[in-house]
């Protein structure tokens, strides 16, 4: 984990409208860092995140929130870009949330970029996982989680490839997987194996 690491001069990137909290967290045998975000008078904030089991230079966003009576005034705005920034200053190239697939905030992340990656099945139902990335390694893994969900029943070609543990879930193993496929530098194997299968 670097995000506390490479994180130490924060006022570089930030305006004098945001101010930033440093926090290492543990629970339940996890470990991650985080920097939460407010807005100077309270009236937003957000959590940049990364656990000690993501890659070096991927991120995640969450609790991205405004009072009532100030959105639409642009401060979710600028605390997304200000985490943002933060996140490329440290480089970064991946950045992924949660969203409920039925709020107006999924289109919002869009207009910003994001794009819907796979339905979320580790957190209450109806969440989607988002991402925005600069990396063409995880713009490969993207494409290749996508095809795996055009797919009838992508289980055995998973089980050809590598072990499936049934205790996950369907998104969970397909993630996994991938992942490990592109720490053992597969992707472009795994990449030309599905795309003949589409």
């Amino acid at each position: 984990m670097k995000l506390l690491k490479h994180s130490t001069h924060l006022d570089t990137v930030l305006s004098d409208k945001v101010i930033a909290h440093r926090n290492e967290l543990s629970r339940d045998g996890k470990k991650w860092q985080e920097i939460t975000l407010m807005e100077s008078r309270g009236r937003a904030m957000v959590r940049i995140y990364q656990y000690d089991y993501y890659e070096d230079d991927e991120y995640s966003i969450a609790d991205l929130k405004v009072e009532p009576s100030y959105r639409g005034s642009g401060l979710g705005r600028i605390m997304l870009s200000a985490a943002e920034k933060i996140i490329k200053m440290i480089g970064g190239h991946s950045i992924t949330l949660f969203v409920n697939e039925k709020s107006w905030m999924v289109q919002w992340y869009e207009r910003r970029g994001y794009t819907r990656l796979l339905p979320n099945a580790g957190t209450l139902d109806g969440d989607i996982w988002m991402t925005k990335t600069t990396s063409p390694t995880q713009r490969r893994r993207e494409a290749i989680i996508h095809a795996f969900l055009k797919l009838d029943n992508p289980i055995p070609f998973i089980k050809e490839m590598s072990e499936y543990d049934d205790r996950l879930c369907f998104s969970e193993n397909i993630v996994n997987f991938v992942n490990k496929m592109s720490a053992d530098d597969r992707l472009e194997e795994l990449w030309e194996k599905i795309k003949d299968k589409l």
